[in-house]
């Protein structure tokens, strides 16, 4: 092997690397990886909170975000940003940050202009450090909230089981309203329960009696 294949072979080798990340050496594979991964990756310093990576399909998704921004920022420059560019009034997720040990991980949903983003933020520990770095796993759920929301406010009793267990797992607001409940349970008030007699073999979604 001659000596410039040599030195292309062990550049093609040599893990990328990032100033400050704990994907600051990370091999051509790991990145191919991750930037495979269906879902918009982020991670962030945990002390600075400036991002330091971003996968592939999180730039793809900022750059169709991108109007709702601060000007200028998109996926192709997301890394080095500030994640103050998604929130109006940051210093909540400031304050809740600085201690990811005790506030991680952490699931929340947030807006961005018209669109809804689903976040579930988590501490990444690295050489020992419990917290080496933050990543952020995010979704654009706007359309399931909204759904989610005009069931909820149907004017009619709705709710969802599971297919397999006949378990209810998603009553409506007024479905869960109608289904009133004493303190002991509604067997021994059955009066109280306006299920109707169809869901016998259902289960009440607060106490988890027999209707």
């Amino acid at each position: 092997m001659s000596a410039a294949n040599a030195l292309a072979k062990n550049k093609a080798d040599r893990p990328e690397r990032s100033s400050g990340s704990v994907l600051g050496r990370i091999t051509s594979l790991e990145k191919s990886m991750l930037d495979s991964l269906p879902v918009n990756v982020l991670t962030c310093d945990p002390k600075t909170f400036k991002i330091t990576y971003a996968n592939r399909t999180s730039r793809d998704t900022l750059d169709q975000l991108a109007h709702l921004l601060p000007a200028g920022v998109n996926g192709d420059n997301i890394v080095g940003q500030s994640i103050d560019v998604f929130h109006k009034n940051p210093e909540h997720q400031r304050r809740m940050l600085a201690d990811p040990e005790a506030n991680l991980p952490h699931h929340a949903i947030i807006r961005l202009g018209p669109e809804l983003l689903e976040l579930n933020v988590s501490a990444v520990p690295h050489k020992g450090k419990k917290v080496g770095a933050l990543m952020l796993s995010w979704t654009v759920v706007t359309e399931r909230e909204r759904l989610k929301r005009m069931v909820d406010n149907m004017p009619i009793n709705v709710m969802m089981c599971d297919p397999e267990t006949f378990e209810i797992t998603t009553p409506t607001r007024r479905a869960s309203r109608r289904c009133v409940r004493s303190s002991t349970c509604c067997r021994s008030r059955p009066t109280t329960c306006s299920a109707p007699a169809s869901m016998s073999s259902t289960r009440c979604p607060r106490c988890s009696a027999s209707c």
